[in-house]
C-alpha cells in the first residue's frame, strides 16, 4: 500500500495501480488498498476500473458504519453530475451512515447542486453539530435556503404560504432580505394588507431602503393611512429621495396628482431614475400638462436607455 501511494505521489499512475491492485485481498487493509487504486483510476479518467475496484472495495468494507467506498462513489457522481444517480443512492442508505459526518457534508453538497433548499433546512440542526462550519456561514445559509423556498414555491392562498414563513427560525423571519420576498409573495397572491402590516412594524423600528420601496408600491384601499407611516418615518429617519418615492407612489394611489408632483419633483431634482421619470409623466398626463408629460417620458427612457448600456 504504501509503495503504491509512493508511486501514485511521484505520478507513475499505472506503477501504482498495479501495486496497490497486487494482493490486495490479502492483505490487512483491502479496503483501503482498493480505494487507493480507484482514486488513481479516477485521476487517468478510467470510470470503469475506477467504478471495479469500488465495488470490491465496498465487498471488503472494514467500516460497518460508514464505507468509504460508498463516499467516494458519491463524490465523484456529484463531481460529474450524476446528481439523480446520487440522490437515488443516497435515498437507498440507512439513517445511521447518512449522520455520519462525511455524509452529512456531502449530502449539503449535493442538495446545493440540485435546488432542494427544503432537505439543507432539515438537515441544519446536524450541521451545527460538525466543525466544518462556523455559526455565521450557518446562519446565511439557513436565510439563502430558506429565501429560495419561498421564492420556488408555489402559493395559491396566504394559509399555505403563512404556514411556510412559520416554518422558518424567528430569528430568520427578522431578517430584511427574506421579508422582502416574503411580502413581495404576499402581494403577489392577494395579500396586500399583510404585507403592509408586517412591512410597518419593521420599518417603525429600523429603516431599510429594499422594504421602504416594497412599501411604497403597495396599491392600498387606504394610502392615506399609508402615507401617515410614511411621514412618521420622516421624522424619525430625515428626509430621503427614498421616502419621498414612497410617498409620491401613495399619493398617486390617493389620486393627490399636485402632491404627488412635489414629491417627485425632489426625487428627479437629486436622482432622477427611469421609475420617478415615468411617474412623473403620468402624474404630468393626469393634470392636464400633455407637453411636459411627453418630455419627462422622453428623459425616463433615455436614462433607461443609458443605464442599460452601463
Amino acid at each position: 500500500l504504501s509503495l503504491g501511494l509512493i508511486y501514485k505521489g511521484l505520478g507513475d499512475l499505472k506503477k501504482a495501480e498495479k501495486l496497490l491492485t497486487k494482493k490486495a485481498i490479502h492483505s490487512e487493509l483491502p479496503e483501503a488498498h482498493y480505494i487507493a487504486a480507484a482514486e488513481v483510476a479516477h485521476q487517468r479518467n478510467d470510470s470503469l476500473s475506477r467504478d471495479n475496484y469500488l465495488e470490491k472495495a465496498f465487498g471488503l468494507s472494514a467500516s460497518e458504519k460508514l464505507p468509504i467506498a460508498i463516499i467516494k462513489k458519491l463524490e465523484w457522481m456529484v463531481e460529474e453530475g450524476k446528481l439523480d444517480s446520487a440522490v437515488q443512492i443516497l435515498s437507498s442508505l440507512p439513517l445511521k451512515i447518512k449522520k455520519q459526518k462525511k455524509m452529512l457534508v456531502l449530502q449539503k453538497v449535493l442538495y446545493e447542486k440540485i435546488g432542494d433548499y427544503e432537505k439543507i433546512l432539515k438537515m441544519l440542526p446536524d450541521l451545527k453539530k460538525l466543525d466544518e462550519f462556523d455559526n455565521n456561514y450557518l446562519k446565511q445559509l439557513e436565510l439563502s435556503c430558506a429565501i429560495n423556498v419561498l421564492v420556488g414555491g408555489e402559493f395559491i392562498d396566504i394559509s399555505g404560504l403563512r404556514k411556510k414563513w412559520l416554518s422558518f427560525s424567528k430569528d430568520i423571519r427578522q431578517k430584511p432580505p427574506i421579508i422582502a420576498v416574503y411580502t413581495k409573495s404576499l402581494i403577489k397572491i392577494g395579500a396586500s394588507l399583510e404585507a403592509e402590516k408586517i412591512l410597518k412594524k419593521f420599518l417603525d423600528d429600523s429603516m431599510d431602503i429594499q422594504l421602504l420601496e416594497i412599501y411604497g408600491s403597495i396599491s392600498s384601499e387606504k394610502p392615506k393611512r399609508m402615507l401617515r407611516a410614511i411621514q412618521y418615518w420622516t421624522t424619525k429617519y430625515g428626509d430621503s429621495f427614498e421616502l419621498e418615492m414612497a410617498a409620491a407612489q401613495q399619493c398617486i394611489y390617493a389620486t393627490m396628482w399636485g402632491k404627488a408632483k412635489n414629491h417627485l419633483l425632489k426625487v428627479i431634482e437629486n436622482s432622477p431614475t427611469p421609475v420617478s421619470l415615468k411617474l412623473m409623466a403620468d402624474v404630468e398626463e393626469r393634470l392636464g400638462n400633455h407637453g411636459v408629460s411627453l418630455v419627462r417620458r422622453r428623459q425616463g427612457l433615455e436614462l433607461a436607455a443609458k443605464e442599460g448600456k452601463g
